[in-house]
C-alpha cells in the first residue's frame, strides 16, 4: 500500500473508533497519538484541532506571530519557523491532516510542484480565513488580507488556496517535523501552499501591519473545503 494510501486508512480507522493511530500501525510515519473526541453533532476534536463535518472546516487555535517584516509563511507551529510567519499555533500538523482527511481532502503529498509558477501545486482548492475579536465583536476575513503583496503594491488578492498535504519521508511526516503548515513560498513539506506565481520569490511577502494590527488576541483559523469534495471516494 503506498504511504498516503496508509495514511489515509489509518485516518478512517481511527474516525470510526479506533483510540489511537500509532507508528506501528504505519510504520513510515512517527506521530503523537490522535484521540478523535466527538463533542457534538458532526463535530469532533482532535487534538486542539476541531472538524465541522457539516460545515466543512478544520480549525486551528493561533496567535499573532509577526506584526511587520517579510515572511514566507501563513501558520506555522510553535517550533516551526516562526522568524518568517504571520501567525503561529502548538495545534499539531498531523491533527490537521488527519482532520482534512476525515473531510475527503485528498491533497497529493508530493516534491511535484510545477516549474511553471503560473501553474499552481496539485492539491485541492480551499479557502482561509480568520476569525478573532475585536471591542468583544467578532471579526472575520480571508487569510489574504493580512498579507502584503510587494510586487503588486497592494494585499494578496484573494484567492484559493492548495491544500496539498504535506509528504511523507524517511523520517515520517514532513510538516509535523518541520512545523509548516501554510506557506507563501513553494514547500512540500507545508500542508497548504500558495498558487500565485510570484510564491517563487522569497522577498515578496509581507505582513499586511494595518490588518494585523486590529488582533490584540487570540484567532482562530479557519480552512473551509469545498462542497464538491464531500462523498466523493479518494
Amino acid at each position: 500500500m503506498q504511504p498516503r494510501r496508509k495514511l489515509a486508512f489509518a485516518a478512517i480507522v481511527c474516525f470510526l473508533g479506533s483510540s489511537a493511530f500509532t507508528p506501528a500501525q504505519n510504520p513510515g510515519v512517527e506521530e503523537p497519538k490522535s484521540h478523535i473526541k466527538e463533542v457534538g453533532p458532526g463535530l469532533f476534536e482532535i487534538g486542539r484541532v476541531r472538524l465541522s463535518k457539516s460545515e466543512r472546516t478544520v480549525t486551528v487555535p493561533a496567535e499573532v506571530n509577526m506584526r511587520e517584516g517579510a515572511i514566507e509563511y501563513f501558520l506555522v507551529t510553535t517550533t516551526g519557523k516562526t522568524h518568517e510567519s504571520v501567525l503561529r499555533t502548538d495545534a499539531e500538523p498531523y491533527h490537521i491532516q488527519l482532520a482534512m482527511l476525515l473531510l475527503n481532502a485528498k491533497g497529493r503529498g508530493t516534491n511535484d510542484f510545477p516549474n511553471d509558477k503560473t501553474k499552481p501545486p496539485p492539491g485541492d482548492p480551499i479557502d482561509v480565513e480568520v476569525i478573532w475579536k475585536s471591542k468583544d465583536v467578532q471579526r472575520r476575513a480571508r487569510a489574504e488580507e493580512f498579507v502584503f503583496d510587494r510586487a503588486a503594491k497592494a494585499p494578496m488578492q484573494k484567492l484559493k488556496w492548495i491544500y496539498n498535504g504535506s509528504q511523507i519521508n524517511a523520517e515520517g511526516f514532513a510538516a509535523q517535523q518541520t512545523g509548516s503548515i501554510i506557506s507563501l513560498i513553494d514547500d512540500p513539506d507545508a500542508l497548504i501552499n500558495n498558487p500565485l506565481p510570484r510564491r517563487d520569490d522569497d522577498d515578496n511577502w509581507q505582513v499586511g501591519t494595518n490588518r494585523v494590527a486590529e488582533i490584540a488576541e487570540n484567532v482562530e483559523v479557519i480552512i473551509t473545503l469545498p462542497k464538491s469534495l464531500e462523498g466523493k471516494p479518494k
